[in-house]
């Protein structure tokens, strides 16, 4: 049943879901989907959750301005966790980990599923995308940009 009522949701354009990075097909069909609401409004509003998930709602905003842009938008998950895998034709063009706050608490988490994917992929550069923070972390022979979501939304890049 709750596939298809995201199913619904997703024909009618309230959400859209997002498949786990995988060269098998049907493995992205039998996978967990990570869904964006076409409203972050909407998302609040009916949210069972007494916190407002702030994370959540910045990953959402950078999945739909990913969604205008991009067709295939996948997230990778293996060991770790990378929220947003860019895929033109045949190749991978960007990894992006999205938290509202990068600190010592996920700072682990966030670089290690970046390189993670970067590595998968043969990628140097990886993005992680904030509210408000700027950095650059260079670990492992790869670079990792820190951007707030803002700066990201007004570039001309991606």
């Amino acid at each position: 049943m709750k596939n298809k009522l995201i199913s619904l949701f997703e024909d009618t354009y309230l959400m859209f879901s997002i498949p786990r990075f995988s060269y098998s097909y049907r493995q992205q069909q039998v996978n967990p989907k990570k869904v964006y609401s076409i409203d972050t409004g909407f998302s609040v509003i009916n949210s069972p959750s007494f916190s407002k998930d702030k994370g959540r709602l910045l990953e959402n905003i950078v999945f739909l301005n990913l969604r205008r842009k991009f067709k295939n938008i996948l997230y990778f998950q293996e060991r770790n966790e990378c929220d947003f895998i860019v895929k033109e034709a045949e190749k991978i063009k960007e990894v992006i980990q999205v938290c509202y706050d990068f600190n010592q608490d996920n700072q682990d988490r966030e670089i290690n599923g970046s390189i993670e994917a970067m590595e998968k992929f043969k990628l140097k550069e990886g993005l992680i995308l904030t509210y408000n923070q700027t950095d650059e972390i260079n670990v492992r022979g790869v670079k990792i940009k820190v951007l707030p979501v803002w700066k990201w939304l007004l570039s001309d890049k991606i």
